[in-house]
């Protein structure tokens, strides 16, 4: 009886032990993770997607601000590379904008095209005036190798197509974000009115600053 009663226990152990890695298995192909509740994630998919669109429409915000600024009121004149650049940035506002309004879940698919090819130009840009790639020649009075910021010390590879560049990249990872996030949520008002705060904030900090001048 002893030999027995061991023998159950023995099978009834490799049991429990094939039932739980089978469990676990299926848990871990399907991305459930069962010891966090929907509740108590640190950053739930819902908010991470309204996120994800309000940083990019901020980000091409400050960038579109940013150029105009440069251009109307301290009246830099724009190189030819840099027209394509803001060729790239001045849609995304109304794409994101428009996406947030609508609750478009794809909007990444309009978006990114222009980002990823808005990376390469301000890259091409920026190598070219940190003199690392030869100058190419550029129609326009401003030759494309030149730039109006020229910072002493650590922060002298800040540049005009370096903020670009930066303003593409935090966009193109955002929308990427946007894509890999499972199901985004509808919106909602609070995202609308987020996004009218941006549009109208950052256009009045750019007048603002204008009007300073």
């Amino acid at each position: 009886m002893p030999r027995a009663d061991s023998g159950l226990r023995r099978a009834a152990t490799r049991n429990s032990c094939y039932n739980a890695c089978e469990t676990a298995t299926k848990l871990a192909c399907s991305g459930a993770r069962p010891w966090i509740a929907p509740n108590q994630r640190i950053f739930p998919l819902p908010r991470r997607a309204i996120v994800c669109w309000i940083i990019a429409l901020l980000a091409a915000m400050l960038a579109t601000g940013g150029s105009l600024f440069f251009s109307e009121a301290l009246r830099w004149i724009p190189c030819e590379l840099c027209w394509y650049q803001r060729i790239l940035m001045y849609p995304l506002i109304v794409i994101l904008f428009v996406g947030i309004w609508r609750d478009d879940r794809q909007v990444y698919w309009y978006a990114l095209p222009l980002s990823l090819s808005g990376i390469a130009v301000s890259l091409y840009h920026y190598l070219m005036v940190m003199l690392i790639i030869p100058p190419a020649p550029c129609a326009g009075a401003v030759p494309c190798a030149f730039d109006y910021i020229n910072i002493p010390g650590a922060l002298s590879f800040v540049k005009i197509p370096f903020l670009a560049l930066v303003a593409f990249v935090i966009i193109s990872v955002m929308m990427a974000n946007l894509a890999l996030t499972e199901t985004p949520p509808a919106h909602g008002r609070a995202a609308r009115i987020a996004a009218v705060a941006i549009v109208l904030g950052t256009t009045a900090l750019f007048v603002g600053l204008g009007m300073m001048i």
